[in-house]
């Protein structure tokens, strides 16, 4: 099953009849989620595990209400040094910086 906007495949689909939410379990990356039905007809549906930030950053299971300023830097950063339209690319990504593995994920960002 291919659900458009999310790059990534469904492994598996549960529906739960009573609530109808439906439990997607994404394929490359084992993610797991439950939606709502209106979601997959928008085609909202993302893999929060999948590199969707400039092809590097994994947003994981963060609400973005609570991470706005964080994620404008962390966006940002990645920005710098991996998108080559960027305007200032070649201070960064065009003279070999990048971003840490670890830092790939916002969540392992330092507090």
């Amino acid at each position: 099953m291919r659900i458009k906007n999310i790059g990534s495949f469904v492994q598996k689909v549960k529906i739960n009849r009573v609530t109808l939410n439906i439990g997607l379990d994404f394929q490359k990356t084992g993610y797991e989620r439950v939606v709502e039905k209106v979601e997959i007809k928008r085609g909202k549906i993302k893999d929060r595990l999948e590199k969707s930030v400039f092809g590097i950053g994994i947003l994981g299971d963060i609400k973005m209400v609570n991470f706005k300023r964080e994620y404008t830097v962390w966006s940002g950063m990645l920005e710098r040094c991996y998108d080559e339209k960027f305007h200032s690319y070649h201070r960064y990504g065009g003279r070999g910086v990048t971003v840490c593995e670890r830092w790939a994920y916002i969540h392992q960002l330092p507090k």
